[in-house]
C-alpha cells in the first residue's frame, strides 16, 4: 500500500498508527444510534435527471461542459498515476443537487492499498485529519471492527465475500482489483435527512458527466463534521453500504429498492458497523414488507430502511451467506425473488417459513433455544409493539388489518393459568404463531391452525400467551378472532369441542400408575408429557408416536415423583388437550 501527501501542510501518514479509540467505539453500543437522520445517497442521486443536470451545465458553465465532452472521449486520468505517483491530481465532475448541475472538482490521492484507492477534495485536504483518513483505509483495505464477519478483512473484501464481485473497473486497468472512494462535500439538497454517500450508475457509461470507474462518494463535511469515533464509525459503515450497491449493480441494475437497500444496510452490520437501530419499526411491524416511501417524511423513509436491514439481517443469519449472493443476482421481483434465491441457495422451506419465524424473532429477539427464532445480532434493544393485550375474564373478540407480508401482535395475561380456546380468521393466507409462557418465561412457540379452532387447554401453568399474526398475502387483510377460556381437566372430550382430547384419567387421586384414556385424529405425530403446576417437564409418555384416529390408554407411573398435582399434556398437530392428576401417596 501506498501512503501520498494530501498537501503541504499534512504530513506522511503512517499505518502504525493506534486505532484502539476507534475500535472500541465500534464495538459497543455507544455507535449504535445515529446523531443525524442519515439516508442514501444512491436513491436520492438516482432519479433519472442527470441528461436536465447536463444540459443546465451546458448553458451555465460551457467550459466545464466542453471539458466534460472532451473527456468522454479522450480520459488520460488514469495515466497520472503511473507517471506522478507522489503528487497525483485528478478532476473529477459530480452532480450538484441544489444547483441542479455538474461541478468540477480536484482531488488529491492520499491512499492506494490492495483494495482501495482514497481520494480527497483538495479544499478538504486541511480540514480532515490525517487519523481519519487512516481509519477510513484500514476500514477499506484491511480490517473490520471484532463485530465483522471477518475483522482481518476490509470493507471491500467482506462484501465481495457476502454479494459478489463488483464491474470492472476501467480506470485504471493495471489494477483491477482497486476501486476508488472519493471524499467531497456532497451537494444532496436532501431535506429530509443527510446524504453520507453516493453510487452513481451514471458512471457505469460513457455519457457526458461519468467519471467511468467504480467510484464511491463520500461526504466530507455532514460526514465528518467533528471527526469523532462515531462520525468515523458512521461514515465507515456508509462505506460498507454503498460497496454493496456497487455490487448490486453490476448483478441487477434494475433491482427493487427494498431488497437493495435491505442488503445494504445487512452489508454494513456484516461488516461490525451497525450504527443505525430498529427501535422505530419494531414500535410498528404492521407496514407492508416491499413499501418504500421515497419522497415522504424522513421517518418513513427511517423506518423503511431499519425493516430492511431487520429482515435481511435476519435472513443473512437463517440462510447463509450463500443466498445473500443468489438474492444479488436474481432477477425476479417481490416474495418470488426471495424465494427463487432460497431455491437457488440450496435452502430447504420456504420464504413463508422465513417469514413466520422472522415474526417470532421480533419478539422474542434472543434467549430461546431453537434459532428459527432469535437473533445472533441484536439490532437493539427493542422488541415488536404488541397491536392488542388483553387481561383477565373471556370470552373476547377482536380485528386487525395486517398489511402485505407484515406481523401484528396479541398478549393474553392471566389472574390464575387457564386454558384457551381460539379461533382465527382470514380471507387470504395468513398463520399465527402462538408463544407460550410459563412463569413469564417463554416455554413453546407453536404454529396453530388459521381458520380452526385451536384448543390450548394444555397450557396450565401458563401464565400468559402472545399471537404473532403473520400474513403470507402480498395484499393486505383484515384477520379476526374470538377467544375463551376452557377448562383444563375435564372428563369429556366433547367439552373441549376437539377430536384430540384426554377423556379421563384414573384414578385420579392416585398412589400408583394411573391410566390415561385419551384420542386422537389423522396421522401426525403424537405427543404426550407430564408437567408440573410450574411447567416443569417431569415425564414423556409419547414423543412422536404415529398411531391410528380413535381411542387410546397409555400409563403413567409416577414411580419418583413427589405427591403433588401434575398435568398430563396430549398434543397432535396444533391441536391439544390437558387433565389434570394427583399424586398422593
Amino acid at each position: 500500500m501506498k501512503w501520498f501527501l494530501p498537501c503541504a501542510a499534512i504530513t506522511v501518514l503512517s499505518m502504525a498508527m493506534p486505532l484502539g479509540v476507534l475500535a472500541q467505539s465500534m464495538n459497543g453500543d455507544d455507535v449504535q444510534s445515529p446523531r443525524r437522520p442519515v439516508v442514501c445517497g444512491t436513491m436520492v442521486f438516482n432519479d433519472g435527471r442527470e441528461q436536465e443536470a447536463l444540459a443546465n451545465t451546458a448553458r451555465n458553465n460551457p467550459e466545464l461542459y466542453r471539458r466534460m465532452v472532451e473527456r468522454s472521449k479522450h480520459d488520460n486520468r488514469a495515466v497520472l498515476l503511473s507517471t506522478s505517483l507522489d503528487d497525483v491530481i485528478v478532476p473529477f465532475v459530480i452532480r450538484n443537487r441544489v444547483t441542479d448541475q455538474y461541478d468540477e472538482i480536484e482531488a488529491k490521492l492520499v491512499f492506494q492499498g490492495r483494495r482501495a484507492r482514497l481520494w480527497i477534495d483538495l479544499r478538504d485536504t486541511l480540514r480532515v485529519k490525517k487519523t481519519t483518513l487512516a481509519a477510513l483505509a484500514k476500514g477499506l483495505d484491511s480490517a473490520t471492527t471484532t463485530l465483522s464477519r471477518n475483522p482481518n478483512k476490509g470493507i471491500i473484501d467482506n462484501d465481495e465475500e457476502v454479494f459478489g464481485l463488483p464491474p470492472v473497473n476501467r480506470f485504471d486497468p493495471s489494477t483491477p482489483d482497486v476501486e476508488d472512494f472519493l471524499l467531497t462535500d456532497i451537494q444532496d439538497n436532501f431535506s429530509g435527512g443527510s446524504v453520507l454517500g453516493f453510487f452513481s450508475p451514471w458512471d457505469q457509461t460513457d455519457n457526458n458527466g461519468s467519471n467511468k470507474m467504480n467510484i464511491l462518494y463520500i461526504d466530507s463535511k455532514e460526514g465528518l463534521a467533528n471527526q469523532t469515533a462515531n462520525d468515523i464509525a458512521s461514515v465507515v459503515s456508509t462505506l460498507a453500504h454503498e460497496y454493496q450497491h456497487l455490487i448490486h449493480y453490476r448483478w441487477n441494475p434494475q433491482s427493487e429498492t427494498f431488497p437493495n437497500e435491505g442488503c445494504s444496510e445487512a452489508a454494513s452490520t456484516i461488516c461490525g458497523y451497525h450504527d443505525r437501530q430498529n427501535a422505530d419499526y419494531l414500535g410498528n411491524t404492521n407496514l407492508p414488507l416491499f413499501r418504500w416511501s421515497s419522497g415522504t417524511p424522513y421517518i418513513d423513509l427511517e423506518i423503511d430502511y431499519q425493516r430492511g436491514m431487520t429482515f435481511l439481517r435476519y435472513l443473512y443469519e437463517q440462510l447463509g451467506e450463500g443466498f445473500m449472493m443468489k438474492l444479488v443476482q436474481t432477477k425476479t421481483t417481490a416474495l418470488d425473488r426471495f424465494n427463487d434465491a432460497m431455491q437457488a441457495s440450496g435452502n430447504s422451506g420456504t420464504m413463508n417459513d422465513m417469514l413466520k419465524g422472522f415474526a417470532v424473532a421480533n419478539f422474542v429477539l434472543r434467549g430461546y433455544s431453537d434459532p428459527r427464532y432469535v437473533y445472533k445480532l441484536q439490532l437493539s434493544n427493542s422488541v415488536a409493539k404488541l397491536t392488542n393485550s388483553y387481561t383477565g375474564t373471556f370470552p373476547a373478540t377482536g380485528q386487525v388489518a395486517v398489511q402485505q407480508y407484515a406481523s401484528a401482535y396479541n398478549l393474553y395475561s392471566f389472574s390464575a393459568p387457564q386454558g384457551l380456546k381460539i379461533k382465527f380468521e382470514g380471507s387470504q393466507a395468513f398463520t399465527v404463531m402462538a408463544l407460550l409462557y410459563r412463569n413469564n418465561t417463554l416455554a413453546e412457540i407453536r404454529e396453530l391452525n388459521p381458520n380452526e379452532d385451536n384448543v390450548l387447554g394444555e397450557t396450565v401453568g401458563c401464565n400468559k400467551m402472545a399471537f404473532a399474526i403473520v400474513n403470507l398475502a402480498f395484499n393486505g387483510q383484515t384477520i379476526k378472532w374470538t377467544v375463551e377460556s376452557v377448562t383444563s381437566g375435564v372428563d369429556n372430550p366433547a367439552a373441549l369441542d376437539n377430536a384430540v382430547a384426554i377423556a379421563n384419567v384414573t384414578p385420579n387421586p392416585a398412589t400408583g400408575p394411573v391410566a390415561i384414556n385419551y384420542r386422537t385424529d389423522g396421522t401426525e405425530p403424537v405427543y404426550m408429557q407430564v408437567y408440573t403446576v410450574a411447567g416443569q417437564l417431569v415425564r414423556t409418555l409419547l414423543d412422536g408416536t404415529r398411531m391410528e384416529s380413535g381411542p387410546h390408554v397409555a400409563t403413567f407411573d409416577p414411580a419418583g415423583l413427589p405427591s403433588n398435582a401434575y398435568i398430563v399434556r396430549l398434543r397432535q398437530g396444533s391441536r391439544a388437550s390437558s387433565h389434570a392428576v394427583v399424586i398422593d401417596r
